[in-house]
């Protein structure tokens, strides 16, 4: 299974009641694919640059999951025929590198111990 991330945009006229209910059915979509969802961050309501079916604010819903690769396509049909899903992107999540890993944990220049007094 590969790590894949979700951005979802859903219509804004909707009651938050039915984007519970919207979410829920694609964590169910996933987990009846064979996947898991590993994270869930939901950043509200949102402006959108450019009109989406004659929306300028979307409810935005950001997803990392897991899941076999043959069920994108099917994940992804779903949401393109489901009316209160502006639009999605799903991509796939690139694995952590050492060398991202090193980046993470480096200490600046300016805040080491050793170099306090030098200008």
């Amino acid at each position: 299974m590969k790590a894949y991330e979700c951005l979802l945009i859903l219509a804004p006229e909707t009651a938050p009641d039915a984007h519970k209910k919207q979410l829920e059915v694609f964590e169910e979509l996933v987990k009846k694919q064979g996947g898991s969802i590993k994270a869930k961050n939901e950043w509200g309501r949102r402006p959108i640059a450019y009109p989406l079916k004659k929306n300028r604010d979307g409810f935005f819903v950001i997803y990392d999951f897991e899941v076999n690769t043959l069920a994108i396509t099917e994940i992804s049909r779903i949401l393109t025929l489901d009316a209160a899903v502006l639009k999605f992107m799903i991509t796939v999540k690139k694995p952590e590198s050492a060398r991202d890993k090193k980046k993470k944990t480096r200490v600046p220049h300016s805040v080491r111990p050793d170099h306090a007094g030098v200008a």
